[in-house]
């Protein structure tokens, strides 16, 4: 197997997909490097191996008897039967200690697509090793989160989906504000009208811990 686990993402396509690329210090399609924007590894530290991207569904190991092949396969057919999906305008957020980029408004269409995701996958991925559950307990799961992990391999999924796009790891109180300000002057243009998610990539985890894009599909679905 090329990769050791594989992810569903949502990435964000031309120059808005290259500024969080080089926010992060970390090109998920095209596997590069770059000093992160605010010269601070330790600020983007958390989020760069994954590059710039919205979760769909988690990463995964893949199942016994399964292939990439058979995974690219299911992706593609998933992609064909999905319709894209428009957001209203984004905004710069604090989630906990770290800031994303979300959309402004709930949407019904983009939870269920993500919902859909982790039901459809769930025959690729491996059962979860006790390790990956005892690191996953250490953020204090509520009983329901626990019961996601344990039956879907990943706590914060349905009812607790959020999608985002993560800028930054976990920031002192002191400097939030700063950061934050930094970060809406980058991708402030951005964060003003529609955003459209019409594509979702299949990707890799490589040995060193670095997500690459395995294969990108166009939304083929029409009303």
């Amino acid at each position: 197997m090329r990769f050791k686990r594989y992810a569903i993402y949502h990435l964000p396509i031309g120059d808005f997909h290259e500024l969080g690329s080089a926010w992060l210090g970390w090109n998920n399609r095209l596997g590069t490097h770059c000093v992160p924007t605010l010269g601070q590894d330790w600020i983007v530290e958390r989020p760069k191996k994954y590059g710039f991207h919205a979760t769909i569904k988690a990463p995964f190991r893949i199942a016994d008897g399964c292939s990439e092949r058979d995974l690219i396969d299911a992706f593609d057919t998933f992609c064909q039967s999905t319709a894209p999906i428009t957001t209203g305008a984004c905004n710069l957020r604090r989630i906990g200690r770290f800031l994303a980029i979300t959309p402004t408004d709930p949407l019904s269409d983009l939870n269920d697509l993500a919902a859909r995701s982790v039901k459809y996958f769930d025959a690729f991925r491996a059962p979860l090793e006790q390790d990956d559950i005892d690191r996953r307990r250490k953020s204090r799961l509520t009983p329901d989160q626990d019961a996601l992990m344990l039956r879907w391999g990943y706590p914060f999924i349905f009812e607790h989906f959020k999608y985002h796009l993560t800028l930054t790891g976990p920031l002192p109180a002191e400097q939030i504000y700063t950061v934050e300000n930094s970060a809406q002057n980058v991708f402030h243009r951005f964060l003003k009208g529609a955003y459209g998610i019409n594509t979702l990539s299949l990707m890799g985890e490589d040995i060193d811990g670095y997500f690459h894009e395995v294969q990108t599909r166009q939304l083929a679905q029409t009303a």
